[in-house]
Formats: structure tokens, sequence, C-alpha cells
């Protein structure tokens, strides 16, 4: 490739003049990507509402059964092995997933956000995550 000296010199401050198409198609699948994991974790959060709904309803039932069958009330320490912890953990690491995914989309179309501040939350939710897959090997 030659230079050719009739072309015009043209200043761009260090930013690209014209985006190339394929940058477009680029952001536009990164894009849906995050909008896929986004309505996953709305799923597996309402999974998880779901099941400490359950949860409830059962401790519930369980403290009037042993209420009316045998003299005992059951406080809520007692009922608590019934609330699992990790749908917790994964509780709050789908609510930080979401929040990061929600700014990152933002920030691919240029909304003024703080880039560190989805580093921030998507590693955190990836922590959580990873420490309760752990806990099944």
């Amino acid at each position: 490739y030659y230079l050719n000296k009739s072309e015009k010199k043209s200043s761009c401050n260090g930013k690209l003049l014209s985006k190339p198409d394929s940058y477009n198609i680029f952001i536009v699948v990164i894009t849906l990507l995050d909008l896929f994991i986004t309505i996953l974790c709305i799923t597996s959060i309402s999974f998880t509402i779901h099941t400490y709904r359950r949860a409830y309803n059962l401790g519930k039932a369980m403290g009037e059964f042993y209420q009316k069958k045998l003299q005992i009330k059951l406080s809520w320490w007692e009922r608590r092995d019934l609330f699992s912890t990790w749908s917790l953990f994964t509780f709050f690491s789908d609510v930080l997933l979401i929040l990061g995914s929600i700014i990152k989309i933002l920030l691919q179309y240029n909304v003024f956000f703080d880039a560190i501040c989805v580093r921030i939350l998507l590693g955190s939710a990836l922590i959580v995550q990873a420490g309760v897959i752990l806990r099944y090997f």
C-alpha cells in the first residue's frame, strides 16, 4: 500500500471517525447475550423466591403441627434448616449479574457510567456464584 499525496488529511483526535460494520454487529450480539443472561437471572430469582415461599409455608405448617399434636412451640431458629443458604447466595449473585449486565448495556450505548462499577458488580457476582458451584465438588 502506497500513500497517495492527493488524499486529504483529516484530524481524528485519537477516535475512530467511522466505525466498521462488523463493530455494530458485535455490539448487537453482545447486547443480545447480555439480555439473555438478564432473562436467565430473572428466571433464577423467581425460582429462588418460589423456593423460599414454599419453605416458609412448610415451616408454618410444621409449626402448627408441632403445636397441635405435640404441644411444642417451634421457633424460627428451629425451622431454619428448611431455608437454603446457597439459594440466598444464588439470589444475591443474580441481582449483581442483572445490575452489572444492565449497566454494561448502557455503557455500550454511551450512557455515562463508570466501567469500574460494571467490573465490581460482575466480578462479585461471579465470585459468589463460583462459591455456590464449588460446594458440589
